[in-house]
């Protein structure tokens, strides 16, 4: 994660990325349109200003220009993407007949234009955006960036080009927009060999659309296969990568009665040996359809099938989203803590971690004599560093539901050393059982995470773990407001405590945390009601003062303990 504005920029350019633009008469050349209006910018400097061009199917258009002068006044209207990012902009226009798949092309522009608007929009001043459906800077040989509008209806379309300085934009520029038939997409094959492979770049989407209602099985697979063992009338799609990529396959924007999806690649047709996907889950898509991710695929062409099991768990017209990502990317874990380069975590960011700890091992991971040595599993190992003090979030909500068995601890030493448990965890925020456990209050610092393999179908292999981060809401300089709904005594205490509650009953979670907000001993206690519980301070824990914290089922509050 980064923290500065001006690479927040690029983030949210990333993320409202301009869509495709269409083009006219092939290869029709705007004017450069350097004029001024009344002192102001250039003659398209208001989106209202320009003439749309009329942009035919198989056509190439070419817009040129020069923003270096352009203002932002009348560009969007308030609360639109392009009002909350205010570059100054000129504005090109096009206008389709048909449905028309549009792309839009930087190449010819110096390649110092990393940042631009991936969207377009059908209002003057803009108010609504349309997304590009994919984008990627591989195409262009400088590094510019390429993107596309799938399934654009008939209709007039403007697309902004900005000037966000910094040397990331600006200054003249030269963009090719071309057009194709809607009717062009690849809608899905009933044989996997007859599927078109299509591109699939890091950095690049894919919308894949078809209808398997009428599909049939008949060549489909080879004999002794997991697809000819559960023989599904399947239509195929088809990609191919050029880089080792991480592919992400959502079913969000099919309708949610596909409950039933094939999780697997194959690199043959008909289909033989299969390649699992390596995490999925049903919660990404709000719907509670199907998302499943491929890591470290090699360069290649790869075959998805789509099932129509009937029954009203999948068939009917469908649309699936492929998203890649370079395996450089990825914080694929290390076998060794001591190996680890640890990812920064702000306050409200995540980081997700992912890899595969099928062959790791134990050497080098733990000193003698703490948890991790007694209980000696093979670990991959990943680091975050925090700035302040901080509550963290660790889920294992995408990974693999046989995933029983792991380490909810960090340390802070490489081979670990002593440890720092978990304030909290359940199993029950995972809709598959998983665990997710928290810290609270860390202070500032690096911490190491292990994922551990322990076998017996309990843990190991590939894994994909979401780590969150917020604000302490009770650290150094705030105060601490005494609970009335227990009791700590003796306190000051040279040992062991006890702790009463008058008034609740139930499971809880004991922390005792330092000033700086590092929890150095927690404990899982049963409360009753006019009862007490006793709290074991380890003798290693030094004097000085530390806040204990209760946490319950609907509540949570701390007192201040003195250890002399």
């Amino acid at each position: 994660m980064r923290k500065s504005y001006f690479l927040l920029l690029i983030l949210v350019f990333s993320t409202y990325n301009l869509r495709a633009s269409m083009s006219p008469e092939p290869v029709a050349v705007l004017p450069a349109g350097h004029a001024m209006l009344g002192g102001g910018g250039p003659d398209n400097d208001l989106c209202s200003s320009v003439t749309a061009v009329a942009l035919s199917v198989d056509s190439t258009l070419t817009f040129t220009g020069d923003n270096t002068a352009a203002t932002f006044d009348g560009d969007a209207v308030e609360g639109s993407v392009l009002f909350q990012f205010p570059f100054a902009n000129t504005w090109h226009a096009f206008t389709t007949t048909e449905c028309t798949n549009v792309t839009v092309s930087y190449c010819a522009t110096d390649s110092g234009w990393s940042n631009v608007w991936r969207l377009l929009t059908t209002q003057c001043p803009a108010e609504s955006e349309i997304n590009a459906s994919s984008s990627d800077t591989t195409t262009c040989a400088n590094g510019n960036w390429t993107f596309t509008f799938n399934e654009l209806e008939p209709g007039t379309y403007y697309l902004p080009v900005p000037n966000v300085g910094f040397g990331q934009g600006g200054g003249p520029y030269q963009i090719e927009l071309s057009a194709a038939s809607c009717g062009n997409d690849d809608q899905g094959t009933d044989l996997c060999s007859d599927a078109v492979p299509q591109q699939l770049s890091v950095g690049a989407t894919l919308n894949l659309s078809g209808d398997n209602s009428t599909a049939t099985f008949a060549g489909d697979a080879v004999e002794g296969s997991v697809l000819f063992q559960y023989p599904s009338a399947n239509t195929w799609h088809a990609f191919t990568t050029t880089e080792c990529t991480n592919v992400t396959v959502s079913y969000c924007a099919t309708d949610s009665g596909w409950s039933n999806v094939w999780r697997l690649l194959t690199t043959q047709c008909p289909a033989e040996s299969e390649i699992n996907a390596s995490s999925s889950d049903t919660t990404t898509c709000t719907n509670g359809n199907w998302t499943f991710t491929f890591n470290e695929l090699e360069p290649g062409t790869y075959y998805l099938p789509v099932p129509n099991v009937g029954f009203g768990q999948g068939g009917g017209p469908y649309q699936i989203e492929l998203s890649a990502a370079s395996c450089a990317n990825e914080n694929q874990g290390t076998d060794l803590c001591s190996d680890v380069i640890p990812e920064d975590l702000p306050v409200d960011t995540t980081l997700i971690f992912v890899g595969d700890n099928t062959d790791a091992t134990f050497d080098g991971d733990a000193e003698l004599g703490n948890v991790m040595s007694q209980y000696p599993s093979p670990n991959t190992w990943h680091a975050f560093t925090t700035t302040e003090c901080s509550n963290v979030t660790v889920s294992y909500c995408s990974t693999d539901s046989g995933w029983s068995n792991i380490w909810s601890l960090l340390t802070m030493y490489c081979p670990a050393d002593s440890l720092i448990n978990a304030s909290f965890s359940d199993t029950t925020s995972c809709a598959n059982g998983n665990w997710t456990f928290s810290f609270d209050q860390l202070a500032a610092g690096t911490y190491y995470l292990p994922v551990p393999n322990v076998g017996f179908g309990q843990g190991g292999g590939a894994y994909s773990i979401e780590v969150s981060a917020i604000s302490c809401t009770v650290g150094v300089g705030i105060d601490i407001t005494t609970s009335t709904d227990w009791q700590v005594f003796p306190n000051p205490t040279t040992g062991d405590v006890s702790i009463s509650t008058p008034n609740t009953s139930g499971p809880a979670d004991l922390v005792l945390m330092d000033m700086t907000g590092r929890a150095v001993l927690s404990q899982q206690v049963v409360l009753k009601a006019g009862g007490t519980v006793q709290l074991s301070l380890d003798a290693h824990i030094a004097s000085g003062t530390y806040l204990l914290q209760m946490t319950t089922v609907n509540s949570r509050s701390s007192q201040r303990l003195i250890v002399r």
